[in-house]
């Protein structure tokens, strides 16, 4: 209240001591000239903005070919040690052994079971209307009989595959969550939980670049426009490639390997209080470890419904794995 009375008092005071000098101002007549600005801008200033527009388009540039160089080097250094030598292959099967083990995680596994099969049958039916009447028509011009006893095979596997993806990404992120934090806890790992609860926030993590700008159209659209355009071509090219009677599940199963690996970390990734950018970078720096772990986790979540206990298992392996990391960091 102090501040705000001392403030008012000086408005007045500003308003009563020049009563004269405020008449005069509202009695002058003369006209003030009004400046325009339209045309063209001076020359100057468009190649001031080309300069910028420029730098702007070569630091993006030089950091982009600096990443790649940086991931290709990493690759050929790490890749076959760790996916030859890594063992990370053991960790989806520990994570079924503890799991099977352990009470703890049955209820869990409950609430998954009837999530995972109510997905299961929305996705099969769907699959069953829309996807199954083409692919049996081909299956039997091209292979007779038989090929309707493979395309109902097919149905099966691939409604498997896109539930533990929905599943996994989407529907049951929450559960995993809790399940992840469960083994970490069990295992030792409480103060690391705690120090999780305070992840730090990166200083530009909010810093999105204004469409007006001229660093969103050199830098930001090319970047969405790119990013887009790769998901769709892999998008296209796996389920092509899933399309192939028995050969194409099971190959797309193995393919997205360290896909499937990034997304059972994602958990640690986030705790550790990385960057998108950051974990994509050990990724890439780790792809061996990733592609060994994925390649077992995809093996035991590729059986319809086994998959409901062995999607829980993997996300124990997961964090089994990251407990390996905390240790080795310390």
């Amino acid at each position: 209240m102090k501040n705000h009375t001392i403030l008012v008092s000086h408005w007045k005071n500003i308003h009563e001591s020049k009563p004269t000098e405020n008449s005069n101002c509202q009695g002058m007549q003369e006209k003030v000239p009004i400046r325009r600005s339209s045309g063209p801008l001076q020359p100057e200033t468009q190649l001031k903005m080309e300069n910028q527009s420029n730098n702007i388009f070569s630091k993006f540039s030089s950091n982009i070919l600096y990443t790649i160089k940086w991931r290709q080097k990493v690759l050929r250094s790490n890749f076959l040690n760790d996916f030859f030598l890594g063992f990370a292959f053991v960790y989806p099967f520990t994570g079924l052994f503890e799991v099977l083990t352990h009470r703890i995680y049955w209820r869990q596994i409950g609430i998954f079971a009837l999530c995972y099969i109510a997905v299961f049958i929305t996705i099969g039916s769907a699959y069953y209307v829309l996807i199954l009447p083409i692919l049996l028509a081909w299956s039997l011009i091209t292979l007779g009989p038989v090929g309707f006893l493979l395309a109902h095979i097919q149905w099966i596997l691939q409604t498997n595959a896109l539930t533990a993806i929905v599943c996994r990404k989407i529907v049951l992120t929450h559960i995993n969550n809790q399940i992840f934090d469960t083994t970490l806890y069990l295992h030792g790992q409480k103060d690391f939980l705690l120090k999780a609860k305070y992840v730090t926030v990166p200083a530009d993590a909010d810093n999105r670049v204004h469409w007006s700008k001229a660093e969103f159209w050199t830098t930001v659209v090319p970047v969405w426009t790119t990013a887009l355009f790769k998901k769709v071509l892999l998008a296209a090219t796996f389920a092509a490639i899933s399309l192939v009677p028995l050969i194409g599940p099971p190959l797309v199963n193995q393919l997205i390997s360290s896909r499937r690996a990034s997304s059972y970390m994602a958990r640690y990734f986030m705790l550790n209080g990385m960057s998108a950018k950051d974990a994509k970078n050990y990724e890439f720096e780790h792809l061996g470890l990733f592609y060994s772990f994925g390649m077992a986790a995809g093996l035991l979540e590729f059986l319809p419904l086994f998959s409901i206990i062995t999607m829980t298992s993997n996300t124990v392996g997961a964090a089994r794995w990251s407990i390996d990391i905390i240790k080795k960091k310390r």
